[in-house]
């Protein structure tokens, strides 16, 4: 009991005591995504500071409030069909056990339903 009551107050004392962060210059990267996304930074008031985009190496921040929206690049997958296969087969190979699950899953339900009419 306790420890029990020592953790909740170690966890309550880290909830109260926020820390203070400021960064001048944030790094990103592309990360090979569909397409390169466009990154807006805007005021707290909803003006727009910069736009940039994911190859950029660097993004000045403000010293005041601020806000970052990703706004990724519209794609037609059909004036492109050899990217839209190559996207396609890294989403399987990266997801496969999802796939398979879902598929299992369907081929069960499909079976059950069979199974039900015969009787």
């Amino acid at each position: 009991m306790k420890q029990k009551t020592i953790l909740i107050l170690c966890l309550l004392a880290l909830l109260i005591m926020p820390a203070a962060v400021s960064a001048q210059n944030m790094t990103i990267s592309n990360l090979d995504l569909v397409s390169k996304q466009a990154v807006l930074v805007y005021s707290s008031g909803g003006v727009l500071l910069g736009s940039y985009n994911t190859s950029s190496n660097v993004i000045s921040l403000p010293t005041s409030d601020f806000m970052i929206v990703l706004k990724p690049n519209a794609i037609s997958r059909f004036s492109n069909p050899s990217l839209f296969l190559t996207d396609t087969v890294g989403a399987l190979e990266t997801y496969w056990v999802q796939v398979f699950m879902i598929g299992a899953l369907f081929m069960g339900l499909i079976a059950l339903a069979s199974y039900g009419r015969r009787r």
